[in-house]
């Protein structure tokens, strides 16, 4: 089960009795295909949404829209109270304090797949060169190949460049 996106509208796509299924997310219309090639999904994907749109407009009636901005969330009474007396000692309401809470954790998430991505570049480095030193935003990489004769061959990775120097 993976998801993917077009125009704002998300699907899932799954995988069942020998074909793959496309399902947009978040709508009261039911929007699904079939197809039988994996690679296809995000073509069978925009070909669903813009023909659902068409035959919207050619109806005269607004399409659904994924998100309104407003949703019920269901919360034990004992978390609701914690939120409701940290909004009030920050000073906001509820509905602020949520709506930055929620902003707070996306961000985490964000920010932490992208500190994973490059710790797991520096392990795949790392595997192939050998020692790493991490500082900051950048790393070396020391090495004396078989081929170098008492000449280390050192790598500098920054976030945006790579340098390959033979010392």
């Amino acid at each position: 089960m993976s998801t993917i996106k077009y125009k704002d509208y998300q699907a899932l796509v799954e995988y069942d009795d020998g074909a793959f299924f496309v399902k947009v997310l978040h709508i009261d219309d039911l929007l699904v295909a079939q197809f039988h090639v994996a690679s296809e999904a995000e073509n069978v994907l925009r070909e669903l949404v813009d023909n659902y749109l068409a035959q919207c407009e050619a109806k005269g009636r607004q399409p659904n829209r994924p998100f309104k901005g407003s949703f019920n969330v269901r919360i034990p009474p004992e978390l609701h109270r914690r939120a409701a007396m940290a909004a009030a000692d920050d000073g906001l309401s509820l509905n602020s304090w949520t709506n930055l809470a929620i902003s707070e954790k996306l961000e985490c998430t964000r920010l932490s797949d992208r500190i994973h991505g490059v710790l797991t570049a520096k392990e795949v480095v790392a595997s192939v060169w050998g020692k790493v030193q991490i500082s900051n935003d950048e790393f070396r990489i020391l090495r004396r190949p078989p081929t170098f004769t008492g000449h280390p061959v050192a790598m500098t990775m920054n976030s945006d460049k790579k340098r390959l120097v033979h010392g």
